[in-house]
């Protein structure tokens, strides 16, 4: 982490182009851009003037770079510019750029002698010399030119240009409606890589008077961000994390609390001002105009020295934590322009006698930031910021006390840098069907000719994450005749499902679109009187045709599966690999998953989340991770930077932001649906990588186990589909009728009913909650009772739910019932390829994912 000061700076809009360019009045150079200084000052203002603009001062690396900085600035009559290099000591080893990216042992052009952190550790470049060029240490607070440097860029139609990318400023709103805003502009909510980008952000803010910006991150540990746009995490400014939720903001001041250009976790609900970002050479979406540009304010200089011990690092009393006997003397530095935290963990002194004087520089010649002497222990939160990038702790023993045990600190800058290493991967690239599935006009199909009602039939096929065949063209409608026509066989179950007597009321179960897209339906059909069900006819004049039946009725059917293609994985779904791991904590999961060249599960259709349930047939967890993480109970941000597209997310908020998947359904909880979590429990997870990255871990694949047999339950069906709302007649006034009310949804998913409010008659106005589509099904409850605004929640086995309120009271009293329904998936035990040497343990002493 890092504390950092920024110059109140505007940036200049630029021109759409394709060209490199430079923005700010800087010059390309070298194909760098540089911009001259020529009024004189110190090294740490010169820094803080470049920073303000998202840059640093020039530092060469090459000596194409050292040559080409001479003869830039070398018609101006100048000697010597400061450079961005630091020394702490004397060998070209402890020299260090400005960008943190490596030391001077990289390339240096020290004059001989140098460098010599005695003479100072602030490096100038002296132009005039034989030769010219040569870098010499002399006092940071000197007064010298300087020359910034920023990244080059790409010319486009926006109102920020930094570093190829174009930003833009918005108004107050949530982190899940900004994200929709910021897609809107092509973009998303801003990721932050490097120091400069950080303080790029907060500069295009500077007159403004707000305290915090909203970023795209959210953070599921002190050291772990996941990013809106899905890029990688390779730099933080977190600096305090879960204190009220999980996504991002960041400071624009700084104060007792927080710091300028820091970030915290903030509640994803929260209205705050954002940014959005996309890369050069994407359109505006929204054609907002350009700002007026306005040129950089005077800059008032403080004093600034420098240290010789680089943060991170902890500092203590001599002897602690015994009794301390004699006083002590620290100085302590950071990179470039950042700044020193230092943070007391435990202070126990005597009185004045014995005071700890902080200042800000490297000597006791620099200001005072206090003297202090305490007797708090280890309830002390003190913490001192220093103006610059030193820090001098100066501990006076003058006591003679050797009772007091003394003090005990933490000093560090706010950055953080995480080096992530990607591999190259290749397989083969032929397409294939999974399970002994058949690869038949481009789709994979597999007849089960032992008859089973469509119910049963549906979960099979679900159970291997597939669906009952679906034929949307009359390719794939004749192609499944030819396939199964040699079995003997004169029908099979097919994947529609009818709610009405019209095309548009008949869908597909893989819940894409009705049968308007396409059908073959005989003459006289759909006809959901005769059944909601759909059949292919093989035999006779109708072979090929489509005709509704009793879903209860038993005939062969045929599954269908996406294709894939070959790769070396233990199990193989639509182009990807999955994985299964032990517990760990979402943070732990994702760079364990990023390991073997993956990330944490993203789920983007119902078919994928039966298959990763199906994974887990075996094993008797109540819960997995995924990799999502919910702002809103509308949007989620996926680990690898995919598109929301599918949700099956059931209840938000719960303590936290990361996603479970349920794997039992209890009265709590529906199998495969989500719930929200927090994001340092312990979770068994998945891993899920594309086809043609090899699996980094290499474990060998494990034999495949057939699907187990499953029990045929009672489905029936419905005609009002989920999601929706039933109330009481009158409601939310008293009642004085019943109703009936039939509820269902696609395919082998469930309805889920939960009751938010409930106030009737006891005993005499019963809300019947039959399983099936009238009163001949199954009654799961006659709900009879007055518990207000209290929940209350079934679930249906097949894919329909009757609910009668039967009214016989005659009482106008009650304000009767309130309630939401919607779907649920269902799943099977699947057909499973046990995990090698990452499947998950038996040892059920471990904690569970259960809360």
């Amino acid at each position: 982490m890092k504390l950092i000061i920024y110059l109140f700076l505007f940036v200049a809009a630029c021109n759409a182009a394709n060209n490199t360019i430079c923005t700010n009045g800087f010059s390309l150079i070298n194909n760098k851009c540089w911009k001259l200084f020529q009024e004189p000052a110190n090294h740490t203002m010169a820094e803080r003037t470049c920073t303000g603009y998202g840059g640093t001062l020039f530092m060469a690396k090459t000596a194409i770079d050292n040559r080409a900085v001479g003869n830039y600035v070398s018609s101006f009559g100048i000697d010597h510019i400061w450079m961005g290099v630091f020394c702490i000591g004397n060998v070209k080893s402890q020299c260090y750029f400005d960008n943190q990216v490596g030391s001077t042992a990289i390339y240096d052009n020290f004059a001989p002698g140098f460098p010599n952190a005695g003479t100072g550790r602030c490096v100038y470049y002296a132009v005039p010399g034989s030769p010219s060029g040569q870098w010499i240490n002399g006092d940071c607070m000197e007064q010298l030119p300087y020359v910034c440097e920023l990244p080059t860029t790409h010319s486009d139609i926006c109102d920020y240009n930094f570093n190829d990318h174009c930003y833009f400023r918005f108004n107050e709103l949530p982190f899940s409606t900004a994200q929709l805003q910021c897609q809107q502009l092509c973009g998303n909510l801003v990721s932050i890589h490097s120091a400069e980008e950080n303080r790029y952000i907060t500069s295009i803010y500077s007159q403004y008077s707000y305290d915090f910006i909203r970023i795209g991150g959210i953070a599921t540990s002190n050291d772990f961000v996941v990013w809106a746009d899905g890029s990688v995490m390779d730099y933080s400014n977190l600096e305090t994390f879960g204190t009220g939720g999980n996504c991002l903001k960041m400071s624009l001041k700084t104060t007792y609390t927080h710091s300028r250009g820091a970030w915290y976790t903030d509640d994803c609900s929260t209205l705050a001002h954002f940014v959005c970002k996309r890369p050069i050479g994407v359109p505006d979406c929204s054609g907002t105009p350009p700002p007026a540009t306005v040129a950089p304010p005077p800059i008032t200089p403080p004093t600034c020295t420098t240290g010789v011990h680089v943060a991170p690092g902890v500092i203590s009393s001599p002897n602690y934590p015994n009794a301390f006997r004699s006083g002590c003397t620290y100085t302590l530095t950071t990179y470039g322009s950042n700044k020193i935290r230092l943070t007391f963990n435990y202070v126990y002194t005597y009185s004045n006698a014995a005071p700890i004087d902080i200042y800000d520089g490297d000597s006791t010649d620099a200001p005072l930031i206090t003297s202090l002497y305490a007797t708090c222990g280890s309830s002390c939160t003190d913490y001192f910021t220093s103006t610059g990038n030193t820090m001098y702790v100066n501990f006076r023993y003058s006591s003679n006390s050797q009772n007091s045990i003394g003090f005990n600190a933490t000093f560090y800058s706010f950055l953080i840098y995480l080096f992530l290493f990607i591999t190259a991967c290749y397989a083969s690239n032929n397409t294939i069907c999974t399970n002994g599935f058949d690869l038949i006009n481009n789709k994979c199909w597999k007849l089960f000719q032992t008859p089973a009602n469509h119910t049963i039939a549906e979960r099979t096929c679900t159970g291997y994450g597939g669906t009952l065949f679906m034929a949307k063209t009359a390719i794939d409608n004749r192609a499944v005749g030819n396939y199964v026509n040699s079995f003997g066989i004169d029908r099979i179950w097919m994947g529609v499902f009818c709610i009405g007597n019209a095309k548009s009321q008949c869908y597909f179960d893989d819940q894409v679109g009705s049968t308007v897209i396409y059908d073959n339906f005989a003459p006289g059909f759909p006809n959901a009187g005769t059944g909601r069900c759909v059949y292919y006819a093989l035999s006779g004049s109708t072979s090929g045709l489509w005709i509704n039946g009793d879903c209860m009725e038993s005939f062969p059917y045929v599954c269908e599966l996406p294709t894939t293609h070959s790769d070396y994985c233990d199990y193989n779904f639509n182009d990807h690999c999955y994985f299964l791991n032990d517990e760990l904590s979402f943070s732990g999961a994702q760079l364990q998953c990023q390991s073997l060249c993956s990330n944490l599960v993203s789920i983007h259709s119902a078919e994928e989340n039966r298959y990763i349930t199906s994974l887990y047939s075996q094993y008797s967890y109540d819960f997995i991770r995924i990799g999502g993480i919910a702002s809103s109970n509308d949007f989620v941000v996926w680990a690898d930077g995919s598109v929301m597209d599918y949700s099956n997310l059931e209840t938000f908020g719960t303590g936290g932001n990361c996603l479970k998947m349920a794997l039992k359904s209890t009265d709590y909880h529906s199998r495969g649906s989500w719930y929200t979590d927090d994001c340092s429990t312990l979770g068994h997870f998945v891993c899920k990588r594309p086809i043609g990255v090899p699996d980094c871990s290499g474990t060998p694949p494990p034999p495949t186990v057939p699907p187990p047999t499953m029990a045929p339950p009672t489905c029936t069906s419905g005609v009002y589909v989920a999601p929706g709302v039933i109330s009481s007649p009158n409601y939310p006034y008293v009642y004085r009728s019943g109703c009936a009310y039939t509820l269902t949804t696609y395919g082998s998913n469930k309805i889920r009913l939960t009751f938010n409010y409930v106030n009737t008659y006891p005993n005499y106005d019963p809300i019947d909650i039959y399983d099936g589509d009238s009163t001949d099904a199954p009654l799961i409850y006659s709900l009879n009772r007055q518990f207000g605004s209290n929940y209350w929640t079934c679930t249906s086995t097949g894919n329909s739910m009757f609910v009668n309120f039967r009214y016989t009271s005659g009482t106008t009293s009650y304000y009767g019932f309130n309630a939401t329904f919607y779907s649920n998936e269902k799943r099977v035990k699947a057909p499973r390829v046990r995990q090698g040497t990452k499947s998950a343990p038996v040892d059920e002493k471990r904690r569970q994912f259960t809360s």
